[in-house]
């Protein structure tokens, strides 16, 4: 990557730790499978039977991949993985992402 007006490995290194911000209209175009992590929250969760499961609160990066916080109605937050296996579809327009649970992933 390269940063407007650093040329030099001590000019880079002055700006380690330092948090980037990109403006969402100055970010690469997305894929069709891409989301921005801050489009998540506030998206309700769908099993494969169109089950309303919750609302995503929040995102948590856990390093190997993010997790989806999904508040339930009278239960406790459920814990998602992003991943393949578990997330079928996430649809940004529609606010909503369908997944499919294993047994055991949604127990209270």
């Amino acid at each position: 990557a390269t940063l407007g007006g650093i040329a030099t490995r001590d000019q880079a290194d002055a700006l380690r730790n330092t948090d980037l911000y990109v403006m969402q209209k100055d970010a690469a175009p997305l894929a069709e499978d891409e989301y921005f992590i801050h489009d998540l929250p506030g998206l309700v969760v769908y099993d494969a039977a169109e089950v309303v499961i919750g609302t995503v609160t929040d995102v948590i990066n856990t390093g190997a991949s993010d997790v989806l916080v999904i508040e339930r109605t009278g239960m406790s937050d459920a814990l998602v993985p992003i991943v393949k296996a578990f997330v079928r579809q996430i649809d940004i327009p529609n606010k909503r992402i369908v997944i499919t649970p294993i047994p055991g992933l949604l127990d209270a």
